[in-house]
């Protein structure tokens, strides 16, 4: 059974039974085709959303995904990023710079130094693709 709520501020929906997502709190996750939580592993998906808890297998997962909503959200393995950076999603379900032709999820709003893999940050929720 798949349970999928919306308010305001944010969605709630099984995941996947046998999957867990303890240890992804912040990270990128998507729907998949039977509407169930997996983490998001490819830069072009713009229907995404940010894990807010860390749920697991079978539990209910805690999804912010509002346009214009600020949310906390894992830094990827890259350079140094300043505020106001378009961010995408790596193949680890974090983020970084976005680059042409990929899907932007959201803008920094606070500058990460070099080497911050892991590091939570708070980015404002936009989506789009990059020209």
């Amino acid at each position: 059974m798949t349970l999928l709520l919306q308010n305001q501020s944010e969605t709630e929906a099984f995941i996947n039974s046998g999957v867990t997502l303890v240890g992804s709190k912040y990270a990128i996750v998507k729907l998949n085709s039977s509407e169930l939580v997996e983490k998001n592993t490819v830069d072009t998906n713009i229907d995404v959303f940010v894990l807010q808890n860390e749920p697991a297998a079978n539990k209910i997962a805690e999804l912010a995904g509002t346009q214009g909503k600020n949310t906390k959200i894992q830094i990827g393995a890259a350079g140094s990023l300043a505020i106001g950076v378009e961010l995408m999603c790596d193949a680890n379900g974090r983020v970084v710079a976005a680059t042409t032709g990929k899907a932007v999820i959201g803008i920094l709003l606070e500058n990460v130094a070099a080497g911050a893999a892991g590091r939570i940050a708070i980015m404002k929720i936009a989506k789009y693709f990059k020209p």
